[in-house]
């Protein structure tokens, strides 16, 4: 199901969860939901969650879900266009797939952008010990 969801991702990026279209991030959404991004980052790094894609156990799941919650909320809301009482109202399912769709119609964009950034950063660094 989830291998279906994903191919259906890549055919049509725009996503319909139980009414709700879901879109891929503009640059615009980027530098909205970067400062959440940014905490869940930091927050699984302090906490020293490691994980490997979607191979999570529960130990793992549950980490990263105390890490996220705050923000996913917020992610969500720039996302969908809602406001957070209406994303708090959801069912928890339907918020489980929309935090689903838009982590697969996102990372391998965000993947890219962590991986130029940090290249530029090697780049950069290379540079200033040269001259």
């Amino acid at each position: 199901m989830a291998e279906k969801v994903a191919d259906e991702i890549i055919l049509f990026p725009e996503a319909n969860v139980e009414g709700i279209v879901v879109k891929p991030w503009t640059f615009g959404v980027l530098l909205d939901v970067n400062p959440f991004l940014e905490a869940i980052f930091e927050r699984i790094e302090a906490k020293g969650i490691k994980f490997d894609g979607f191979m999570l156990g529960f130990a793992e799941i549950k980490e990263l879900y105390f890490a996220a919650a705050p923000q996913l909320l917020k992610i969500l809301a720039f996302t969908i266009g809602k406001s957070e009482d209406e994303i708090r109202n959801l069912d928890l399912k339907v918020v489980l797939r929309l935090v689903y769709v838009i982590w697969q119609q996102n990372q391998a964009n965000l993947k890219n952008a962590l991986g130029l950034f940090s290249q530029s950063a090697r780049n950069e660094e290379t540079v200033e010990a040269e001259g």
